[in-house]
């Protein structure tokens, strides 16, 4: 199975190729909180935790 993700830098689809074959790995940085807590600080832990 392939999976495919949209490379915004290049504004195409991509197949995705790990960096060390057969190993994936995922880094997420904490939210940077400066104003009152809301929806959008979730959305990239919730956006990580689908894709894994």
């Amino acid at each position: 199975m392939t999976i495919r993700l949209y490379d915004t830098s290049a504004r195409q689809i991509r197949d995705f190729t790990p960096l060390q074959p057969g190993c994936v790995s995922i880094y997420l940085c904490g939210a940077t909180v400066q104003a009152a807590p809301h929806i959008g600080h979730i959305r990239s832990g919730l956006n990580f935790d689908i894709m894994r």
